[in-house]
């Protein structure tokens, strides 16, 4: 198998928020360049951004918010989706046994509190009886909402 070669994530348009990690605010991207995060561990394996801020993930599970949102999580994430309203990670579940959980977040928490919305979830990978089956043990998913 051939090695993985790194991608590269590439910036422009508006920056008046400073979305492009590094770029600082007020400042026009005119031309794509190439987007650092160098707070991150690992190489960026994500990048999703919204009109005024950009999150990062890395290989390692590290979370990097740039914009008018800024600040870095702990590790355990594996999915990142940054809009206007929300800002939706996938991370490591929280308790015993297998699964994920799926988190919705106000943007201006930088990840910090509480979600205001959660819901464990098991991936079709990490099922114990395989992709499709069903096991007369199992629960449904557990939500946990939060008002703010």
């Amino acid at each position: 198998m051939a090695e993985e070669r790194p991608g590269g994530w590439y910036g422009f348009g508006f920056c008046g928020f400073g979305q492009a990690l590094g770029s600082g605010r007020t400042r026009q991207v005119h031309s794509p360049e190439p987007l650092r995060a160098p707070e991150l561990d690992a190489d960026t394996c994500r990048v999703s951004a919204s009109w005024s801020y950009t999150a990062f993930l890395s290989r390692a599970g590290q979370v990097q918010l740039s914009g008018s949102t800024g600040g870095a999580a702990a590790s355990g994430f594996r999915d990142v989706w940054a809009s206007e309203t929300l800002l939706v990670v996938l991370r490591d579940g929280r308790g015993p046994g297998p699964g994920a959980e799926l988190q919705a977040w106000a943007p201006s928490s930088a990840l910090r509190g509480e979600p205001l919305w959660a819901q464990t979830v098991v991936l079709e990978a990490e099922r114990e009886d395989g992709p499709g089956g069903e096991t007369p043990s199992q629960t449904p998913a557990q939500s946990s909402f939060r008002q703010s």
